[in-house]
């Protein structure tokens, strides 16, 4: 989660940056939704969250 959380709104970006491929519309609901996952990705990454669950070894 922690990775995809990070490579995903930057896939997005990328794919809505191609002119002439997605409507605007779509666009625009592709950037709400990157603005989502940018979001989860600043706790899912944050300290709190991996002080609660460590990594075993």
């Amino acid at each position: 989660m922690r990775i995809i959380s990070i490579i995903m709104p930057i896939a997005i970006v990328a794919i809505d940056m191609i002119p002439g491929v997605l409507p605007p519309w779509f666009v625009a609901m592709q950037a709400t939704c990157a603005l989502a996952i940018a979001a989860a990705a600043f706790i899912i990454n944050g300290s709190g969250l991996r002080a609660a669950f460590p990594k075993s070894r």
